[in-house]
């Protein structure tokens, strides 16, 4: 189990367990996937490098909007479509700063040279639960606790930023949840990540924070894994994403915040850092306030 769950959350998660295991190795399928990334990055126009890159990865679908969705697991927890990891995979073969460098912590997502971050007018961040999709009112009811406990903390960090998290409890029993900022959903099938979820400059409809089985026995800490997924609804990317020996490097545009943290809250365990409580962190806090703050 220890050696499972390091693999889960380390950088290179999206080596050993995103990829389905047949008969081969977990190290030959890392061996695979690194391979193919360092391919497309040398040419992330190629399609051919790409759609090999791709083929490696977890495919999830699920409905949004009335319309099944597919899309790619990818940097572990975040749903991604073709596009959007050709764009990172672009970016990330013209970064110019070094492997060896250690980024900022807590590092804010960019898009076309700004923050994603949630407007002032869009700081009520309303959820909801679907109920429907959960096998048994106890697992419903743990999210519903531990979703609370993980919103109050990122509120708690910052009074002063306006960011509040509602639970929309009378749509948790119905179908349409368009009148929630995003959902909670469990895909009962799923088994290429614990937890995935999005940026606050995704579209309505991809506003999904989705749940595997595994996340209720997994020995990382609960209320942590939804602390880490709500900070990637807040917009901020993994820490690790840059430099860190033994983690996975990232693609995208990305700004840091602070100084490198190897304890927060949106490390995985690799490299030496991360911690399975992923707790935020002081760094975290402040770096969270730098980008909310009026």
């Amino acid at each position: 189990m220890r050696e499972r769950l390091r693999k889960l959350l380390m950088c290179t998660a999206i080596f050993a367990f995103l990829v389905p295991i047949t008969h081969r190795s977990a190290h030959s399928e890392e061996k695979e996937v690194a391979a193919a990334y360092r391919q497309v990055i040398s040419a992330p126009n190629d399609p051919v490098l790409l759609d090999n890159f791709l083929r490696l990865l977890p495919v999830v679908s699920h409905q949004e909007g009335g319309a099944l969705r597919t899309y790619y697991v990818f940097e572990g927890d975040l749903l991604q479509t073709r596009a959007q990891i050709q764009a990172a995979l672009r970016n990330k073969s013209q970064d110019p700063v070094s492997a060896g460098v250690m980024s900022g912590e807590l590092l804010i997502n960019m898009e076309s040279g700004h923050p994603t971050v949630w407007a002032k007018n869009e700081r009520n961040l309303t959820y909801a639960i679907d109920r429907a999709s959960f096998d048994s009112d106890q697992h419903y009811s743990e999210v519903l606790r531990n979703i609370s406990k993980a919103t109050k903390d990122w509120e708690d960090a910052c009074p002063a930023c306006g960011i509040s998290f509602q639970h929309r409890a009378d749509l948790d029993g119905g179908s349409d949840f368009s009148r929630a900022m995003f959902t909670i959903k469990l895909k009962p099938d799923e088994t290429a990540f614990i937890a995935a979820s999005f940026f606050p400059n995704d579209q309505p409809f991809r506003r999904v924070l989705i749940m595997a089985p595994s996340y209720f026995t997994t020995d990382v800490d609960h209320v942590g894994v939804l602390r880490h997924e709500i900070g990637h609804i807040l917009g901020y990317r993994h820490e690790h994403i840059q430099g860190i020996a033994g983690c996975f490097s990232e693609g995208g545009e990305w700004k840091p915040l602070t100084a490198y943290d190897s304890r927060s809250v949106m490390h995985y365990i690799c490299g030496g850092g991360g911690t399975p409580e992923l707790q935020l962190t002081p760094t975290d806090i402040a770096g969270h306030r730098k980008a909310y703050s009026p």
